[in-house]
């Protein structure tokens, strides 16, 4: 009997452990469950990387060059029991030299994405939506039962009048030979195209990667005018799910990173883009 007590009193003490430490995981999330803490090294679509700022093409590019700009928290501050900065407001209040820093991040991307487009003879975009929410850390990303998890970063979109158009090739299941095409020139033999048409131009910017579109109507009539040549293989904003190939989605975060890397070098951060990162693996 003494031998069954002492097995029932280890089993219990062993419950009482795992409940304790999942107690404080739960007060303390792992940094590998928050989207934007995961290492830049391990970014496949990752633009560039400053001190305090990681840059990274969003998953969905409904609008060509989405960007998400996330906050990396000081070491100093991790004393504070801070895992990260919760939202822009709390780095905005209490880290300005942060702040700075994330500013400083944004305007040279938005100047790297305009010259990545004038090198390929395009003048736009003409402006840039800048979006701040927190809205998807307390929603379906959450897994069930955890706390909410938000993280400061922000959303850069490119706004553009005429539209712009990739040009690549397939091998297999490879896109090789990518490029932007000059919108003087026509397509090459061979080359497949996407097209992306901001049709949504002047009107109010909502994001509506999971929600209902305020214009949806007016711009799906817009593109249903179009002639049928001009619809293949289009890009249109409204199916708000526009998933790029990843070798399209890597040479456009390493030519954003390219472009940008001047601007940032100008205001004196050290930084590493995708290409620098990933050969350190």
């Amino acid at each position: 009997m003494s031998k069954l007590k002492t097995i029932l009193v280890f089993i219990l003490f062993f419950v009482f452990l795992t409940n304790v430490f999942a107690m404080e995981s739960e007060e303390k999330p792992a940094l590998s469950e928050c989207m934007t803490c995961t290492p830049f090294k391990k970014e496949r679509f990752g633009v560039i990387e400053t001190p305090h700022v990681k840059v990274v093409l969003h998953f969905n590019q409904y609008y060509l060059g989405r960007e998400v700009i996330a906050v990396k928290i000081d070491e100093k501050d991790t004393d504070k029991g801070l895992t990260h900065y919760p939202d822009m407001e709390y780095v905005d209040e209490n880290c300005p030299l942060i702040s700075q820093e994330v500013r400083d991040v944004l305007y040279a991307t938005n100047n790297g994405r305009r010259d990545w487009l004038k090198a390929a003879g395009y003048n736009v975009p003409e402006l840039f939506n800048v979006l701040i929410g927190n809205n998807l850390a307390f929603g379906k990303e959450q897994q069930p039962g955890k706390e909410p998890n938000p993280h400061a970063h922000l959303h850069s979109f490119m706004r553009y009048k005429a539209p712009i158009t990739i040009a690549y090739q397939e091998n297999g299941e490879d896109a090789v030979d990518i490029q932007l095409l000059d919108p003087k020139q026509d397509l090459p033999k061979g080359f497949k195209a996407l097209r992306f048409v901001d049709t949504e131009f002047g009107r109010i910017f909502v994001d509506t990667s999971v929600g209902f579109l305020l214009d949806k109507q007016s711009s799906q009539q817009e593109y249903d005018q179009l002639p049928e040549a001009e619809k293949e293989g289009l890009v249109i904003t409204n199916p708000r799910n526009r998933k790029l190939p990843p070798a399209i989605m890597m040479w456009a975060a390493d030519e954003i990173a390219k472009y940008s890397a001047p601007y940032i070098k100008e205001k004196g951060y050290n930084f590493v883009t995708r290409k620098n990162a990933a050969s350190k693996k």
